[in-house]
């Protein structure tokens, strides 16, 4: 916008848009494209002036046509998904267009929410230079991989679960599910050992009930990491690039254990509980969701530096480690917050 400010008084609004982005998109085994695009409406001045609404348009060309299900499932949900992710609150479906022929046609139905309000923090976590258009392409494709991970992770938030004890139980079971789907052949026993240790109780006095039970813990999961190793494991990948998530690696894996167990074995919050009991119990949720995030988006492929310095630079990352370190002193016993 230009002003005039002598006589004649003048004001020019202009809006130019900026090039519109475009990458390949190979999910699914689809030869398509996806396309990111800018556009702009400009209102008519009148009395109380005038105003420039910006908007985005993200589309996919070249599909080898999928039903609107399954563009939900693909792409649309996952687009979501990231968004909330990013934004750090609900990102609904503002409008969804599909072409036929020569003519885009507007979608309705539930999912589509035209009047939703805007997320009041309008900085994302990363902006598109940090998270490129082709990284959002293969993101279409790896919460297929990773699911229901980003969703959950998603949902906590977004501030979808009722309770504090609700949310923790998601988080730390999806935790597991996370490191079960990028680790799919860690083993804390190697499958010569299982079977040789089966052989061995076969010939053993052992009462053949407790024989068998041993037996098929054994082939179905007791050769598995245990859940401490797993979390060590994520302790360990997100300490390298966010330690005011993690602290001591191995005390914070206890936590999360110590965590999981509790709620696992009905060990957790009773009636009448402590308030202090659930603010140390919301800290963990919050490492543990920002833990989730920095490793799915690790996976994604953020560079390590690029997702260090979001961090950083993130009000809603400095604010939530400030409350958990507070609760979990022992985590990062040398600060002073």
């Amino acid at each position: 916008m230009t002003q005039r400010t002598t006589r004649p008084l003048q004001t020019t609004v202009v809006y130019s848009p900026v090039d519109a982005t475009v990458t390949a998109f190979s999910e699914y085994g689809e030869s398509a494209s996806m396309r990111l695009t800018s556009g702009a409406t400009v209102g008519m001045p009148g009395p109380w002036g005038t105003f420039v609404k910006t908007f985005d348009w993200l589309e996919l060309d070249g599909l080898s046509g999928w039903t609107i299900a399954e563009c939900l499932t693909r792409f649309i949900r996952p687009v979501q998904n990231l968004l909330t992710l990013l934004a750090g609150e609900a990102c609904e479906i503002l409008q969804i267009e599909v072409k036929a022929d020569d003519r885009w046609c507007a979608v309705y139905g539930s999912p589509v929410k035209p009047m939703a309000p805007q997320p009041e923090d309008q900085k994302l976590l990363l902006d598109k230079a940090e998270l490129p258009l082709e990284q959002l392409a293969s993101w279409c494709g790896l919460v297929g991989k990773l699911s229901p991970v980003p969703y959950v992770v998603a949902s906590a938030t977004a501030k979808e679960f009722a309770t504090v004890e609700t949310e923790a139980l998601a988080l730390t079971t999806t935790a597991e599910g996370l490191d079960r789907v990028l680790y799919p052949n860690a083993r804390r026993f190697t499958a010569e050992d299982v079977e040789a240790t089966i052989g061995e109780l076969e010939g053993t006095s052992i009462p053949e009930t407790v024989r068998a039970a041993l037996v098929q813990a054994l082939k179905q999961y007791f050769y598995e990491d245990s859940y401490p190793t797993r979390m060590g494991r994520l302790a360990e990948y997100v300490s390298a690039v966010a330690s005011t998530c993690i602290g001591r690696p191995n005390r914070w894996k206890s936590e999360i254990t110590s965590l999981r167990i509790d709620l696992a074995h009905a060990l957790g919050q009773r009636p009448g509980s402590s308030d202090e009991a659930i603010l140390l119990m919301h800290a963990r949720n919050q490492s543990l969701r920002w833990a989730l995030l920095i490793r799915i988006l690790l996976e994604t492929g953020v560079p390590p530096e690029v997702l260090s310095r979001a961090l950083e630079e993130s009000e809603r990352y400095r604010r939530d480690s400030k409350r958990w370190r507070r609760q979990l002193p022992n985590l990062f016993p040398s600060e002073s917050l």
